[in-house]
Parts: structure tokens; sequence; C-alpha cells
């Protein structure tokens, strides 16, 4: 039994320490309450969903059937992470805003080119940054 607890902590916490990172990393700092409440919610919809399957499932089907159920939406909850999330994103990310941004603070020492205003700073999602760019390209 101390075995199984020393798992499952230890996946606990290969779990929980990155997620904080990634939520952090991913948003500006007036967001993070926002974002973290975010994730809080949508993790605990996964218990919800996970609770029921685990409980219904050992009743109906047996331990053996659910725990591998339960291992087969772990491992399509993995598999998408790896797929989703690029494996060498940089902290700092070329991009683009167009030209008729009104915020000219944010793009203050920008380089002003025929697609708009080029810069590069810590990317997070934000009023400015609404999704996560391609990395722009400057002309070599």
């Amino acid at each position: 039994m101390l075995v199984l607890w020393a798992v499952i902590g230890a996946g606990s916490g290969a779990i929980l320490t990155p997620t904080g990172n990634v939520l952090r990393r991913s948003s500006a700092p007036q967001d993070r309450p926002a974002v973290f409440a975010a994730q809080f919610s949508l993790s605990h919809a996964c218990w919800l969903l996970a609770y029921p399957i685990a409980g219904w499932g050992a009743t109906v089907a047996g331990y053996s059937v659910t725990w591998m159920v339960l291992a087969g939406l772990a491992g399509a909850g993995a598999c998408a992470a790896v797929w989703f999330w690029p494996a060498r994103e940089p902290v700092t990310l070329e991009h683009v805003h167009p030209a008729d941004l009104t915020d000219l603070d944010h793009v203050r020492d920008a380089a002003a080119t025929s697609a708009g205003y080029v810069h590069t700073h810590t990317f997070v999602i934000d009023d400015l940054h609404r999704q996560w760019p391609q990395q722009h390209r400057s002309a070599a």
C-alpha cells in the first residue's frame, strides 16, 4: 500500500508542478487569478467525469476493466498533450502586430515593416495577443 501511495504521490507531483509553470508562463500577471480558476474548474470537471467511471465501472465491470479504461483515458490525455504542446518552444517570440494597432506603447521598440510592427518579447496570451502566433521569420 505504501508503494502505491508513493507512486500516486509522484504522479500527482509530476502533473501539478509543471501545470503551475505552464499557466504562469502562458498568462499576464493580471490574468493569472482567472487562468488558475479556469484550470481549477477544468481539472475538477475531469474529476467529475473520472469518479463516476471509477465507481460504476468497478461495480459493473470489475476493477481490472475499470483500471484499463481509466488508464486509456489518461493515456489519451497524455497523447493529446504531446501532440498539441510544442516540445521546444522559445520563451520569447518574434511576432507581428498589425499596422493599425492602437496601443503604440506596446510596439514602441518594434520595427515597422510592410507586414506591421515586428518585435520580440516574452509571449503571453492577453488583450494584444489573443492567440499563440507562429514565430515570425525576419527576411535575412
